[in-house]
């Protein structure tokens, strides 16, 4: 089962250096009903989650898979608590889009644009700090579209030896 607890949600023209976080669209409730059902029935939960609420509504109610967690550097809480679950949980960045559509990307097609490029430096952050406290960290995800087609999910390997 898949939610999107802001995952989807990429800011346009909003994202700074200052103002890097992003809004969460479920309310508590709404994640544990997700993750109780999903788990009652011996199903797993993966969720999108960009903002540092996302992450942390994740870690209370469950979810198995957590993506993105853009953020996620800023916050020692989070961290600890991530790492604290590295044993019941997989992350991943799901960075071929975000490298894609962001400016000065590895596979950028065009001038990309200006948020996608804050929330793919906040990635690299995010995941070098997850990497060094021992998470198991997915690739892949993220392809499908018109600037990721199938049959380039190949170049998240490249991307995660940036």
């Amino acid at each position: 089962v898949k939610i999107n607890i802001g995952g989807d949600l990429v800011p346009t023209n909003m994202l700074t250096a200052e103002k890097d976080d992003v809004m969460t669209c479920f309310t508590s409730e709404e994640v544990a009903a997700c993750c109780n059902e999903a788990h009652s029935k011996q199903r797993r939960v993966a969720a999108h989650c960009r903002g540092s609420q996302d992450v942390i509504l994740a870690l209370q109610h469950g979810v198995d898979v957590i993506y993105h967690l853009d953020f996620a550097h800023k916050d020692e809480a989070i961290l600890k608590a991530l790492e604290d679950s590295k044993q019941r949980i997989f992350v991943g960045p799901a960075v071929g889009l975000m490298d894609a559509l962001s400016p000065g990307g590895v596979f950028a097609k065009g001038d990309g644009i200006p948020d996608v490029g804050v929330l793919l430096e906040a990635q690299k952050k995010t995941y070098r700090e997850l990497k060094r406290r021992g998470m198991r960290v997915v690739i892949g995800g993220d392809y499908g579209f018109r600037v990721t087609p199938q049959g380039t999910n190949a170049n998240d390997l490249r991307l995660f030896q940036e």
